[in-house]
C-alpha cells in the first residue's frame, strides 16, 4: 500500500511538474511573440535605441521633434519654366514651413514661409516661379531640415541669326537679293525664298510655321536649318506668275521659327515676322509738279515734276507732250 502510494504522488507530482513547463513556454512565447510584433511596430523607432546600447560610449544627438522630407530631390527645367518641388512634415507641426533657396554659396538665402496645418500633413509643394539660374534650395519647420536639393537650369535654342535669300522670277530680270537685317518677307509672287536659320545650339529639329496652321520641316545640320518655297499669291482671284508647278507654293501673312535641340527642348515665344506677296502690276506715275493748268512763263522754261513707282523696279521713263495743235512729242527722262 505505501509503495503504492508513494508510485502515485510521485506520478501527481510528475505531471503538475510538466504542465507547470508547459504553461511557462506558454507564456514565455506570448512575450516573445508580442516583443517581436512590437518590435516590428517600432522598427524605425527601436533600431536608434538598439544603435545607443551597442555604441555606450558615443555621443549621440537628439532626435528633432519634426521631420522634413524633400520628395522632389533634384530637378532639370528649362531657363523661364517654373519649378515645383515637393514636401512632407511629420512629427511636431510647427505653425509655418521655411523655403530656403540660393543662387551660390556667396549670396544669402532668400526665405519664403508658408502655413503648416496643425494636424499631420500630406504632401506640400511649393512653386518657384520663372526659374532663369540654377538654385539650391532646402526646407525647414520646427526643429526639423530637409536634405538640400538643386535646380539645374537648361537653356533652349534661341534663333541667332535669319538669312532671307530671293531669287526673283526670270522675267524680272533682277539680280538675287540677301537680307539678314529684319528676317520679314517681301518680294513679287512667284519669287523663290531660301530661308537659312542659325541656332545658339545643335539642332534635332526645326521648322517654319506659317500663320500657326501650315507647318513645313526645315533641313538641319548641326547648328543650322534651311528651308526654300515659292511665295503664292494670298488670294486665287488675282492671277499673277507663279513659281515652278512641282515647287512649294506658301500663301501666308506671317511666320515663326520652331527649333527643337537633341534633348527635346524647344525655343520659346519666337518672333513672328511678315509675310507680304507683292502683285506684278502696272507702274504707278504722276505729274507732281506743276500739278495743274498754267501758262508758259517768258523763258519759255517748264519744270515738270513726276512720280513713278512699280513693285519690281522703274527701267525707263518716257514724257509724251503736245505743244499747242502740234503733233506729239516724246523724250526720255532720266
Amino acid at each position: 500500500f505505501f509503495k503504492q502510494k508513494t508510485a502515485y504522488e510521485i506520478g501527481v507530482r510528475l505531471v503538475g511538474s510538466e504542465m507547470c513547463i508547459r504553461d511557462s513556454l506558454r507564456h514565455l512565447g506570448v512575450v516573445v511573440g508580442s516583443c517581436l510584433a512590437l518590435g516590428a511596430l517600432l522598427r524605425e523607432e527601436m533600431i536608434p535605441a538598439l544603435d545607443r546600447c551597442k555604441h555606450p560610449t558615443l555621443a549621440y544627438t537628439q532626435a528633432s521633434a519634426t521631420t522634413v522630407t524633400a520628395l522632389t530631390g533634384d530637378l532639370e527645367i528649362v531657363k523661364g519654366d517654373d519649378a515645383v518641388i515637393r514636401f512632407r512634415v511629420h512629427g511636431e507641426i510647427p505653425p509655418s514651413a521655411r523655403i530656403l533657396s540660393r543662387e551660390n554659396d556667396q549670396v544669402p538665402w532668400q526665405i519664403d514661409e508658408i502655413v503648416l496645418r496643425s494636424e499631420a500633413t500630406d504632401t506640400l509643394r511649393h512653386v518657384f516661379a520663372g526659374v532663369r539660374r540654377p538654385l539650391t534650395y532646402r526646407i525647414e519647420a520646427g526643429d526639423g531640415r530637409s536634405q538640400p536639393g538643386h535646380i539645374n537650369v537648361l537653356d533652349p535654342p534661341v534663333v541667332q541669326r535669319l538669312v532671307v535669300r530671293y531669287a526673283f522670277p526670270a522675267y524680272t530680270d533682277l539680280p538675287e537679293r540677301i537680307d539678314e537685317i529684319s528676317g520679314d518677307v517681301r518680294a513679287i509672287v512667284g519669287t523663290r525664298v531660301d530661308l537659312e536659320i542659325v541656332s545658339s545650339k545643335t539642332l534635332g529639329a526645326a521648322a517654319l510655321v506659317i500663320d500657326d496652321s501650315l507647318r513645313l520641316p526645315a533641313q538641319i545640320a548641326d547648328t543650322r536649318a534651311r528651308i526654300a518655297w515659292h511665295l503664292a499669291a494670298d488670294s486665287t482671284d488675282r492671277t499673277s506668275v507663279t513659281g515652278p508647278k512641282d515647287a512649294l507654293q506658301v500663301r501666308g501673312s506671317q511666320y515663326h521659327v520652331e527649333l527643337t535641340d537633341h534633348q527635346g527642348i524647344g525655343n520659346r515665344n519666337p518672333i513672328r515676322y511678315s509675310i507680304r506677296s507683292l502683285f506684278d502690276e502696272a507702274p504707278h506715275v504722276a505729274v507732281t509738279e506743276p500739278g495743274r493748268d498754267s501758262d508758259l512763263p517768258e523763258d519759255l522754261q517748264v519744270v515738270v515734276g513726276l512720280d513713278a513707282r512699280d513693285a519690281i523696279g522703274v527701267d525707263e521713263i518716257d514724257l509724251v507732250y503736245w505743244v499747242n495743235d502740234g503733233g506729239q512729242g516724246r523724250t526720255a527722262v532720266g
